[in-house]
């Protein structure tokens, strides 16, 4: 299963479903959590009704990626319907328990017909799609091993153990909101990580005396390294992950 990096097809996933899928009878709420696959009630379906009204803003941040790049795409056409939408998702968070069809009724079918062609340019502007299957295997495992790890390995430190802590923690709400955050939300969680080790020397010295946090760590980044965004997560595929890669294994 491959998936985009684009935050457009993420937006259409949802519209589409609403608008042609859905019974239309049925609890805003309620159809969202069947689409995300998440309890309505759990703490994961909060941080994806979030995600989900950021991503209109998204999308306009990735053509302006495009913008910026200098290419030639009819930009006033593809993002005309993202205030139609925006204003139908505020309405659809805040009426969950109203009929699904008070949401629809707020975006054309023109509109998802829009935000998919969006999505395709994206698509033809950016690299190739990360495989998700993949991508969430890696991730699952990390967390498992990183738990594995704060349970048996009594020896790490305070800073060590809150790093890894953080990882584990962050990880499993991005595999839980995956349909919302995509890949993207894995790789901002690797940019956290990057970040925190680039900052603390002490925290990078004390994360070297354990080598089985290293491997772990190495293993995750490598694992992840395809998941960078294309246009707006802070660590580039490349020279930032095998900087940190150089710089947790030197000595």
């Amino acid at each position: 299963m491959a998936e985009s990096l684009d935050p457009a097809a993420r937006l259409h996933g949802l519209l589409h479903y609403c608008k042609n899928v859905a019974s239309q009878s049925s609890r805003t709420g309620g159809q969202w959590a069947n689409y995300l696959g998440l309890d309505e009630d759990s703490v994961a379906y909060i941080q994806a009704l979030a995600q989900v009204t950021l991503l209109p803003t998204e999308v306009r941040s990735a053509f302006e990626g495009l913008r910026a790049a200098g290419a030639t795409v009819p930009f006033d056409f593809l993002l005309e319907p993202l205030s139609e939408i925006e204003e139908a998702i505020f309405y659809g968070v805040q009426t969950q328990s109203s009929q699904l069809s008070g949401f629809t009724g707020k975006y054309t079918a023109a509109s998802v017909a829009i935000v998919a062609a969006a999505s395709a340019t994206l698509k033809a502007h950016a690299g190739p799609p990360v495989d998700a299957t993949d991508l969430l295997d890696t991730v699952a495992a990390t967390a498992d091993d990183l738990s594995t790890l704060l349970a048996d390995d009594v020896t790490l430190e305070p800073d060590v153990r809150t790093l890894l802590y953080t990882l584990a923690d962050g990880l499993r709400r991005s595999a839980q909101t995956f349909k919302m955050t995509g890949s993207e939300g894995i790789a901002q969680e690797r940019d956290l990580l990057i970040g925190r080790l680039s900052t603390n020397p002490g925290l990078q010295r004390n994360v070297r005396r354990h080598s089985n946090v290293v491997a772990l760590l190495v293993r995750f980044l490598r694992g992840t390294e395809r998941a960078a965004s294309f246009y707006n997560t802070a660590v580039e595929a490349g020279e930032g992950v095998q900087g940190m890669i150089q710089s947790i294994t030197a000595g």
